[in-house]
């Protein structure tokens, strides 16, 4: 229905906001009354699944069943607008993936908010209130002025799924935008986020982040105990790295150091890889290992950093790229020793960082089934990872034939070598990577393969 005479109008009844229905009352005064706004309207309804794809809110996609949301707009001068609404998420099932919340159906959680917006200006949100069965929050937030980006939010307490955390965010755009993100608290839950990885590196703006957290969850199972955390990353790539935090008890260090001569130093010390890496939520296939990794830049390329990294005594179980590298050479027979697990005494090798990539050469695992050389390239940002090298059976056989004076060298190709021998390539992301080899490298002597396989670099080749 709609009522219109010379003062103003009013609009009732019921659209589709994103195809979501909402009641809607709208009253409109063309010149401002005493005690009256230019404008009032409210909106209620409820969304459901899909719904929320449709109003531009992907975090409440997964939704099983109605969140009933009641909005209020109040335009007191024409150059202000306050919004104030309340949603309440009781009766529905969420499942807000990006936060790692879930909530089952009719367990309570309402938010309310009320926002000024000045024509033109940022829109500040204040407050911001959560609170339910067992979330609670008080904040504030600010958004830009066509509400299109969210500028800055301060939460002094979120209790929210596993954390329970102070957060304060702000970011900037254009020629001199910034971001910035401190954490503090009891727990902080990351495993939802992308963390901070930007493969078409769109975003170049400089980047702080800043964590003391007790307990840093980084996956479902991956936890960092006494999380002491600063990282700033800029457009050519990681800055500065400062990280100290336990696993399971184990002490891990990271730190990426400018010094005052213009280099730079980066190193990583662990006495147990395997919970180091299961903490930091990447793998929970590798068990022990002493993990040193070094390395430093020179003044004149300050972000090209060359060093060594070393793993002693540790064991891969089940690790998706061991395993497919395994199968893909085991029509050969020479994995049929082996069984779901690698023992490896010693991983040892060279790398070159630059920017997001990470360059391995002359790196080798050593153990008493299998040994395997690795050299290539991996794209720390993307994932995406191009390694060629060989899978040596029987190394303990083949180090007894490279012990034997020239004639070993010359059938096993060396140290780290071996008579029995596979070439093998990756390409594609790690997650699920392509791995090819080469059947004519198999039982070929060591310096012919050397000659034909060994050292070969298809940088300039056609793909």
């Amino acid at each position: 229905t709609l009522e219109v005479d010379s003062g103003g109008f009013r609009l009732k009844g019921r659209a589709g906001l994103g195809k979501a229905p909402f009641d809607i009352v709208w009253d409109e005064n063309f010149e401002q009354k005493p005690g009256s706004p230019y404008r009032h309207v409210t909106a209620t309804g409820s969304v459901r699944g899909e719904q929320w794809k449709n109003l531009g809110v992907d975090a409440f996609e997964g939704t099983k069943g109605p969140v009933n949301v009641s909005i209020e707009m109040s335009k007191p001068s024409k150059t202000k607008t306050v919004i104030s609404g309340t949603v309440d998420m009781t009766p529905a099932a969420l499942n807000v993936d990006m936060l790692k919340w879930k909530k089952p159906a009719r367990e309570r959680a309402v938010l309310k908010f009320t926002a000024t917006a000045p024509d033109g200006e940022p829109v500040r949100i204040a407050p911001i209130t959560l609170r339910g069965s067992d979330v609670s929050a008080t904040g504030n937030a600010t958004l830009s002025s066509d509400m299109s980006q969210l500028l800055s939010f301060s939460f002094p307490k979120l209790v929210l799924g596993r954390t329970n955390a102070s957060l304060e965010f702000a970011q900037s755009f254009g020629k001199d935008g910034a971001l910035r993100l401190d954490a503090t608290g009891t727990s902080l839950d990351v495993s939802g986020l992308r963390g901070g990885n930007d493969p078409g590196k769109e975003d170049p703006r400089p980047k702080e982040y800043r964590i003391k957290i007790d307990k840093l969850y980084t996956s479902e199972t991956g936890i960092i105990d006494k999380a002491h955390v600063f990282a700033a990353r800029d457009k050519a790539g990681w800055r500065s790295i400062d990280f100290h935090g336990e696993s399971e008890g184990v002490p891990l260090s990271i730190e990426l150091t400018p010094k005052a001569d213009g280099t730079r130093t980066f190193a990583i010390f662990c006495d147990d890889f395997g919970t180091a890496m299961a903490g930091l939520g990447f793998t929970d296939t590798i068990e022990g290992g002493k993990l040193i990794v070094t390395g430093k830049s020179t003044p004149e390329n300050a972000r090209i950093i060359k060093g060594n990294i070393k793993i002693k005594e540790f064991t891969v179980t089940n690790l998706p790229v061991l395993a497919l590298l395994l199968n893909a050479t085991s029509p050969f027979g020479i994995t049929g020793i082996l069984t779901n697990s690698a023992s490896f005494s010693l991983l040892k090798g060279q790398y070159t960082w630059k920017g997001d990539a990470i360059s391995l050469e002359k790196t080798h695992a050593t153990g008493a089934a299998v040994g395997i050389n690795i050299e290539g390239d991996v794209d720390m940002n993307s994932g995406e990872a191009k390694l060629r090298g060989t899978v040596v059976p029987f190394s303990e056989i083949n180090k007894v034939i490279n012990a034997i004076p020239i004639i070993g060298d010359l059938l096993t190709g060396g140290e780290n070598q071996g008579i029995l021998a596979v070439a093998y390539e990756i390409k594609g992301p790690l997650s699920s990577p392509g791995i090819s080899v080469n059947p004519g490298s198999l039982l070929t002597p060591g310096f012919l393969r050397n000659v034909f396989f060994g050292d070969s670099d298809d940088e300039n080749e056609e793909e």
